[in-house]
């Protein structure tokens, strides 16, 4: 019943306090869902480690199987290509055939920590499947690249064509840093998704390495006969063939596996209309509080504070 309780200044302080509280009461929701969700997620997590006392129960998971049999396969049809294209470019002559092997194995070397680098900065941004695809689906087109150039190498018989054409040739290492770079980094950090509450890093690590390993046995084996029985254009042709099976079963067989803690996290930013509106109501407050006549009206006047208030409403709808 106070005369003052009718001020803009009290109605601002009332109004800051309401919005006070109601900020408090968000937060601590927020805390309180917070907390819900780490106990929830270390529920799981024990849950999930009391699942996996054996290492037996470890084989009984679908994505380790499936994401085993790609890593098998796209060594299968990765491993040999380099092999076959040294071969190639040295079949004219040996000599230089040395040098320019010596370069392909430079060039891709150089390369694949690029993009090992890209795939450590920005999986956790992009998730895993994104750069994990574009990895494996790089090697059907070296692999169509480097049959088209064997069938073309027929056909050339200029000196010149020939240069060019090995130029080529080793250009297309720059497709082997991006399938090899991507998946020799990405083949670990997504066995570590898999592997997320299991305890059994270890143990799946090595199994998806022994398949990478037997993929690039076979690869050796079955690259050379071809090569040798049918030609490199069959070679190449081949082992394109058997690369777009890691590719479609990781296309279409495996989730996103990023976990949501490896997400970053945005930062809410306030609005820029919401700072100028604090700002001003700073303004209005000092300025009435400066003033003594700053909280009367008399008719149809206005206040010195009030009327800096509505020209600065403008500003405020454009903003």
């Amino acid at each position: 019943d106070l005369p003052w309780t009718a001020s803009p200044i009290s109605q601002w302080a009332l109004d800051r306090r309401n919005r006070v509280n109601a900020s408090i009461q968000g937060r601590m929701k927020k805390a309180e869902k917070s907390m819900r969700q780490a106990s929830e997620s270390m529920r799981l997590a024990g849950e999930s480690i009391r699942l996996a006392l054996s290492p037996l129960e470890v084989l009984n998971n679908p994505q380790l199987m499936v994401f085993t049999l790609i890593v098998f396969f796209f060594q299968m049809s990765n491993s040999c290509v380099l092999p076959l294209v040294m071969q190639s470019i040295a079949l004219d002559d040996p000599q230089s055939g040395i040098l320019l092997s010596g370069l392909c194995i430079v060039i891709g070397q150089s390369f694949m920590t690029f993009f090992a680098k890209i795939c450590g900065d920005y999986s956790p941004i992009w998730g895993r499947k994104r750069l994990f695809l574009l990895g494996l689906f790089s090697l059907p087109v070296r692999c169509v690249l480097l049959s088209l150039m064997a069938s073309a190498e027929e056909v050339i018989v200029s000196n010149v064509g020939r240069d060019v054409l090995k130029i080529l040739m080793i250009a297309t290492q720059l497709l082997d840093a991006v399938g090899a770079g991507i998946f020799g980094t990405l083949y670990i950090l997504v066995t570590n998704d898999i592997s997320g509450g299991t305890g059994r890093f270890s143990l799946m690590l090595g199994m998806t390495t022994s398949a990478m390993c037997a993929g690039g046995t076979i690869s050796s084996y079955i690259g050379q006969v071809l090569a040798q029985d049918f030609g490199y254009e069959v070679a190449f042709s081949a082992l394109g063939l058997i690369s777009f099976i890691p590719a479609f079963m990781y296309l279409f067989l495996m989730p996103e596996t990023l976990p949501d803690y490896a997400k970053p996290k945005v930062k809410k930013r306030r609005k820029l209309t919401e700072i100028l509106l604090n700002i001003h109501k700073r303004n209005d407050f000092f300025s009435l509080r400066s003033s003594p006549t700053g909280i009367k009206r008399t008719g149809s006047q206005m206040t010195n504070g009030t009327e800096a208030h509505m020209a600065s409403q403008p500003i405020l709808q454009m903003c």
